[in-house]
Protein backbone atom coordinates (compact mmCIF):
# COMPACT_ATOMS: atom_id res chain seq x y z
CA UNK A 1 0.00 0.00 0.00
CA UNK A 2 2.66 2.50 0.98
CA UNK A 3 4.16 1.86 -2.51
CA UNK A 4 1.21 2.70 -4.26
CA UNK A 5 0.94 5.93 -2.42
CA UNK A 6 4.50 6.84 -3.10
CA UNK A 7 3.76 6.13 -6.78
CA UNK A 8 0.64 8.39 -6.70
CA UNK A 9 2.53 11.10 -4.97
CA UNK A 10 4.89 11.06 -7.55
CA UNK A 11 2.82 11.35 -10.32
CA UNK A 12 2.97 15.12 -10.67
CA UNK A 13 6.78 15.24 -10.43
CA UNK A 14 6.26 12.71 -13.12
CA UNK A 15 4.15 14.72 -15.54
CA UNK A 16 6.35 17.71 -14.69
CA UNK A 17 9.44 15.92 -15.85
CA UNK A 18 7.55 14.72 -19.19
CA UNK A 19 6.34 18.08 -19.92
CA UNK A 20 9.85 19.66 -19.56
CA UNK A 21 11.24 16.59 -22.06
CA UNK A 22 8.39 17.50 -24.37
CA UNK A 23 9.11 21.23 -24.54
CA UNK A 24 12.59 21.06 -24.20
CA UNK A 25 12.48 18.62 -27.86
CA UNK A 26 9.53 21.12 -29.52
CA UNK A 27 12.19 24.20 -28.60
CA UNK A 28 15.01 22.03 -30.42
CA UNK A 29 13.10 21.05 -33.16
CA UNK A 30 12.25 25.09 -33.24
CA UNK A 31 16.15 25.27 -33.41
CA UNK A 32 16.83 23.13 -36.07
CA UNK A 33 14.54 24.30 -38.41
CA UNK A 34 15.42 27.97 -37.95
CA UNK A 35 18.97 26.68 -38.81
CA UNK A 36 18.06 24.97 -42.14
CA UNK A 37 16.16 28.36 -43.16
CA UNK A 38 19.03 30.07 -42.41
CA UNK A 39 21.22 27.38 -44.41
CA UNK A 40 18.77 27.23 -46.95
CA UNK A 41 19.28 31.26 -47.54
CA UNK A 42 22.92 31.07 -47.11
CA UNK A 43 23.16 28.62 -50.03
CA UNK A 44 20.47 30.26 -52.28
CA UNK A 45 22.86 33.89 -51.85
CA UNK A 46 25.74 32.16 -52.61
CA UNK A 47 24.88 30.45 -56.31
CA UNK A 48 22.72 34.63 -56.70
CA UNK A 49 26.31 36.12 -56.17
CA UNK A 50 27.19 33.98 -59.53
CA UNK A 51 24.35 35.99 -61.26
CA UNK A 52 25.66 39.25 -59.80
CA UNK A 53 29.34 38.76 -61.50
CA UNK A 54 27.65 37.73 -64.90
CA UNK A 55 25.73 40.99 -65.04
CA UNK A 56 28.20 43.26 -63.81
CA UNK A 57 30.68 41.23 -66.26
CA UNK A 58 28.04 42.35 -69.11
CA UNK A 59 27.83 45.73 -67.72
CA UNK A 60 32.00 46.32 -67.72
CA UNK A 61 32.20 44.50 -71.34
CA UNK A 62 29.23 47.36 -72.78
CA UNK A 63 31.00 49.97 -70.95
CA UNK A 64 34.14 49.16 -72.54
CA UNK A 65 32.47 49.00 -75.70
CA UNK A 66 30.31 52.72 -75.09
CA UNK A 67 34.04 53.86 -74.29
CA UNK A 68 35.38 52.98 -77.80
CA UNK A 69 32.80 54.01 -79.45
CA UNK A 70 33.39 57.60 -78.25
CA UNK A 71 36.52 58.00 -79.23
CA UNK A 72 35.31 57.39 -83.09
CA UNK A 73 35.00 60.40 -85.07
CA UNK A 74 31.11 60.61 -86.90
CA UNK A 75 29.92 57.98 -84.54
CA UNK A 76 25.66 58.25 -84.37
CA UNK A 77 23.48 58.18 -81.09
CA UNK A 78 22.62 54.94 -82.61
CA UNK A 79 25.46 53.51 -82.53
CA UNK A 80 25.27 53.80 -78.40
CA UNK A 81 21.86 51.88 -78.50
CA UNK A 82 22.30 48.67 -78.60
CA UNK A 83 25.12 48.94 -75.85
CA UNK A 84 23.18 51.07 -73.53
CA UNK A 85 20.06 48.83 -74.19
CA UNK A 86 22.10 45.68 -72.97
CA UNK A 87 22.89 47.99 -69.60
CA UNK A 88 20.08 48.43 -68.81
CA UNK A 89 18.81 44.90 -69.26
CA UNK A 90 21.47 43.37 -67.09
CA UNK A 91 20.48 46.04 -64.39
CA UNK A 92 16.55 45.14 -64.35
CA UNK A 93 18.24 41.85 -64.27
CA UNK A 94 20.48 42.31 -61.53
CA UNK A 95 17.77 44.36 -59.76
CA UNK A 96 15.54 41.16 -60.00
CA UNK A 97 18.04 38.28 -58.93
CA UNK A 98 18.68 40.86 -55.87
CA UNK A 99 15.36 40.97 -54.66
CA UNK A 100 15.11 36.95 -55.16
CA UNK A 101 16.61 37.27 -51.25
CA UNK A 102 14.84 39.37 -49.45
CA UNK A 103 11.59 36.75 -50.02
CA UNK A 104 14.07 34.18 -48.83
CA UNK A 105 14.82 35.49 -45.23
CA UNK A 106 12.78 33.04 -42.93
CA UNK A 107 10.11 35.07 -42.03
CA UNK A 108 7.66 33.28 -38.68
CA UNK A 109 7.14 30.31 -39.87
CA UNK A 110 3.58 30.00 -38.77
CA UNK A 111 2.97 32.66 -41.49
CA UNK A 112 1.10 30.92 -44.52
CA UNK A 113 -0.43 32.02 -47.31
CA UNK A 114 -2.47 30.36 -50.16
CA UNK A 115 -0.19 30.32 -53.01
CA UNK A 116 -0.97 29.19 -56.61
CA UNK A 117 1.92 27.44 -58.11
CA UNK A 118 1.61 28.54 -61.90
CA UNK A 119 1.63 31.76 -60.73
CA UNK A 120 4.46 31.54 -58.01
CA UNK A 121 6.67 29.79 -60.80
CA UNK A 122 5.99 31.97 -63.56
CA UNK A 123 6.96 35.02 -61.26
CA UNK A 124 10.10 32.72 -60.21
CA UNK A 125 11.01 32.27 -63.85
CA UNK A 126 10.48 35.57 -65.22
CA UNK A 127 13.02 36.67 -62.00
CA UNK A 128 15.89 34.78 -63.25
CA UNK A 129 15.15 35.22 -67.48
CA UNK A 130 18.48 36.80 -67.73
CA UNK A 131 20.38 33.82 -65.86
CA UNK A 132 18.56 31.55 -67.98
CA UNK A 133 19.25 32.66 -71.34
CA UNK A 134 22.84 33.39 -70.51
CA UNK A 135 23.56 30.00 -69.71
CA UNK A 136 21.10 28.95 -72.94
CA UNK A 137 18.51 27.04 -70.94
CA UNK A 138 15.18 26.73 -71.61
CA UNK A 139 12.49 26.47 -69.10
CA UNK A 140 9.19 24.13 -69.68
CA UNK A 141 6.17 24.10 -68.00
CA UNK A 142 3.88 21.06 -68.31
CA UNK A 143 0.40 20.05 -67.46
CA UNK A 144 0.04 23.70 -66.51
CA UNK A 145 -3.95 22.78 -66.07
CA UNK A 146 -3.07 20.67 -63.42
CA UNK A 147 -1.85 23.54 -61.23
CA UNK A 148 -2.26 23.40 -57.48
CA UNK A 149 -3.29 26.07 -55.01
CA UNK A 150 -1.35 25.36 -51.70
CA UNK A 151 -1.04 26.89 -48.24
CA UNK A 152 2.59 27.37 -47.11
CA UNK A 153 5.02 29.04 -45.94
CA UNK A 154 6.51 31.12 -48.77
CA UNK A 155 9.70 31.73 -48.46
CA UNK A 156 10.30 28.05 -47.36
CA UNK A 157 8.94 27.21 -51.10
CA UNK A 158 10.72 29.68 -52.22
CA UNK A 159 14.33 28.19 -50.97
CA UNK A 160 13.01 24.73 -51.91
CA UNK A 161 12.12 25.78 -55.79
CA UNK A 162 15.24 27.63 -56.15
CA UNK A 163 17.53 25.09 -54.76
CA UNK A 164 16.35 22.66 -57.19
CA UNK A 165 16.46 24.53 -60.53
CA UNK A 166 19.96 25.65 -59.28
CA UNK A 167 21.28 22.22 -59.41
CA UNK A 168 20.27 21.29 -62.49
CA UNK A 169 21.53 24.98 -63.68
CA UNK A 170 24.38 23.47 -62.19
CA UNK A 171 24.79 20.56 -63.82
CA UNK A 172 23.76 21.41 -67.50
CA UNK A 173 26.57 24.26 -67.22
CA UNK A 174 28.87 21.14 -66.30
CA UNK A 175 27.58 19.00 -69.40
CA UNK A 176 30.27 19.88 -72.12
CA UNK A 177 33.23 20.56 -70.08
CA UNK A 178 33.45 17.20 -66.92
CA UNK A 179 30.71 14.79 -69.36
CA UNK A 180 32.19 16.18 -72.71
CA UNK A 181 28.52 15.57 -74.37
CA UNK A 182 26.59 17.78 -76.15
CA UNK A 183 22.55 18.31 -75.31
CA UNK A 184 20.28 20.68 -75.24
CA UNK A 185 19.81 22.62 -71.93
CA UNK A 186 16.27 22.22 -70.49
CA UNK A 187 14.53 22.20 -67.42
CA UNK A 188 10.96 20.74 -67.06
CA UNK A 189 8.75 21.32 -64.10
CA UNK A 190 5.46 19.25 -64.76
CA UNK A 191 2.40 19.90 -62.59
CA UNK A 192 0.66 16.78 -61.05
CA UNK A 193 -2.44 16.47 -58.95
CA UNK A 194 -0.66 16.03 -56.27
CA UNK A 195 2.55 18.26 -56.56
CA UNK A 196 5.70 18.73 -59.32
CA UNK A 197 7.96 16.93 -61.15
CA UNK A 198 11.18 18.64 -61.91
CA UNK A 199 14.18 17.38 -64.32
CA UNK A 200 16.40 18.23 -66.53
CA UNK A 201 18.64 16.95 -69.55
CA UNK A 202 21.61 16.18 -67.73
CA UNK A 203 23.68 13.99 -66.82
CA UNK A 204 20.90 12.62 -64.24
CA UNK A 205 21.68 11.66 -60.57
CA UNK A 206 25.11 9.55 -59.96
CA UNK A 207 24.52 5.91 -59.41
CA UNK A 208 27.09 6.18 -56.09
CA UNK A 209 24.54 8.81 -54.48
CA UNK A 210 21.15 7.99 -55.46
CA UNK A 211 20.18 5.99 -52.42
CA UNK A 212 21.54 8.56 -49.84
CA UNK A 213 20.97 11.58 -52.12
CA UNK A 214 18.68 13.51 -49.23
CA UNK A 215 21.14 12.64 -46.55
CA UNK A 216 23.40 15.20 -45.02
CA UNK A 217 26.81 15.88 -46.89
CA UNK A 218 25.62 13.89 -49.79
CA UNK A 219 27.12 15.27 -52.93
CA UNK A 220 28.29 14.17 -56.78
CA UNK A 221 30.23 17.43 -56.95
CA UNK A 222 33.85 17.69 -56.73
CA UNK A 223 35.75 17.34 -53.25
CA UNK A 224 38.49 19.91 -54.30
CA UNK A 225 35.39 22.48 -55.78
CA UNK A 226 33.58 25.00 -53.82
CA UNK A 227 30.48 24.28 -55.35
CA UNK A 228 28.63 22.91 -52.49
CA UNK A 229 28.50 20.66 -49.26
CA UNK A 230 25.33 18.16 -50.17
CA UNK A 231 23.21 20.23 -47.85
CA UNK A 232 20.99 21.80 -50.56
CA UNK A 233 18.86 18.79 -50.85
CA UNK A 234 18.55 17.96 -47.07
CA UNK A 235 17.72 20.95 -45.69
CA UNK A 236 14.52 20.88 -48.73
CA UNK A 237 13.72 17.79 -47.49
CA UNK A 238 13.29 19.15 -44.17
CA UNK A 239 11.92 22.12 -45.00
CA UNK A 240 9.17 20.38 -46.70
CA UNK A 241 8.53 18.08 -43.93
CA UNK A 242 7.80 20.48 -41.34
CA UNK A 243 4.91 21.52 -44.07
CA UNK A 244 3.43 18.43 -43.88
CA UNK A 245 5.18 17.88 -47.74
CA UNK A 246 8.50 15.76 -48.80
CA UNK A 247 10.45 15.46 -51.78
CA UNK A 248 11.45 12.15 -53.32
CA UNK A 249 13.68 11.07 -56.56
CA UNK A 250 11.64 8.86 -58.72
CA UNK A 251 12.78 5.44 -60.29
CA UNK A 252 12.59 6.22 -63.64
CA UNK A 253 16.16 6.44 -65.34
CA UNK A 254 17.33 8.47 -68.41
CA UNK A 255 18.94 7.84 -71.54
CA UNK A 256 22.40 7.94 -69.85
CA UNK A 257 20.38 5.46 -67.08
CA UNK A 258 20.38 7.34 -64.30
CA UNK A 259 17.61 8.64 -62.07
CA UNK A 260 16.79 11.87 -63.02
CA UNK A 261 13.53 13.39 -61.80
CA UNK A 262 12.18 15.02 -58.53
CA UNK A 263 8.64 14.66 -57.11
CA UNK A 264 7.78 17.22 -54.71
CA UNK A 265 4.64 15.95 -52.91
CA UNK A 266 2.57 19.26 -52.03
CA UNK A 267 -1.05 16.15 -51.15
CA UNK A 268 -0.73 17.83 -47.75
CA UNK A 269 -1.22 21.03 -48.12
CA UNK A 270 -3.56 20.93 -51.34
CA UNK A 271 -6.91 23.59 -50.95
Amino acid sequence: MDQIHNILDEQPLLKEAIAKVRNDIEISNEQKLSLYESAAVGLSARGLTHEIRTHLTEIRMRMNNIQKLSKIKNVSENDFTPELRAVRSACASMTNTIGLIDPMLPRARRIKSNINLLDFLNEYITSRAYGFDFEKIEINLLNTRNSLTIRCNQSRLLQVIDNIIRNSVYWLRRSDSIFNIKIKKEIFIEFTNSGLIIWDTGIGIDKKVENNLFEMFVSAKPEDSNDGQGLGLFISQQLLRDEECDIRLLSERNTFGNMYKFFVDFSGIVL
